[in-house]
């Protein structure tokens, strides 16, 4: 019997990404499709029901995505990203600091009202790879299972703007729609939602 490992579930991500958009990129011509590296700043939060026996405020991290943009027309195009960000939030307790590992499928409808702007909006899949909680004196707790949740849907919108050829500059704002946590003994919270901000930087690869 294959162990579901958390390698195995990005590979069969990865390979539905790849499933959606390889038969598309063999019928685009090189000026309507390229592939970029998104990378930035987020900053994530807790949605939840219940009053928290603790304090939790947003917290900031790093994401990275490779990203899949095809213009089919002047004024529309598709996005499609596979990529990976930190999620948790700052609770206020020492012994209490959860950080979330997801894989990242946003598929987006591309809006051009000018030139070099550009508007999307769309459903995210993400996926639970692992969450840890690391305590005040270094030592790591897997707490996966508390996130009976792994898989989620979002919603997204944002928009970028065209610096250069190879540059674009832009924000996302996701809204939950799933609850990632049924139930959080430790913190007393209940249907917590995972929101989360983005700013980044797009940086054409490959056309």
């Amino acid at each position: 019997m294959v162990k579901n490992t958390p390698i195995l579930q990005v590979r069969i991500i990865f390979f539905i990404a790849f499933l959606l958009i390889h038969p598309t990129i063999q019928t685009l011509k090189a000026q309507e499709f390229y592939v970029g590296l998104k990378t930035g700043y987020g900053q994530s939060s807790f949605e939840h029901d219940g009053t928290s026996s603790f304090a939790l405020n947003s917290k900031q991290f790093l994401n990275i995505a490779l990203t899949y943009n095809y213009k089919f027309s002047d004024k529309y195009g598709v996005n499609i990203e596979t990529g990976f960000s930190d999620r948790g939030v700052e609770i206020d307790n020492a012994d209490l600091d959860y950080r979330l590992n997801l894989v990242d499928l946003p598929i987006l409808l591309d809006y051009y009202p000018v030139p070099r702007l550009r508007l999307n909006i769309g459903p995210e899949i993400t996926h639970l790879i692992s969450a840890m909680n690391k305590a005040s004196d270094g030592t790591k707790e897997n707490i996966t299972e508390r996130f009976d949740k792994k898989w989620a849907v979002n919603g997204a919108f944002g928009a970028n703007y065209n610096i250069s050829f190879f540059l674009d500059a832009g924000f996302r704002y996701h809204i939950p729609f799933s609850t990632i946590s049924e139930s959080d003994a430790t913190l007393n919270t209940q249907k917590t939602k995972s929101r989360y901000f983005q700013l980044y930087l797009l940086f054409k690869i490959a056309n």
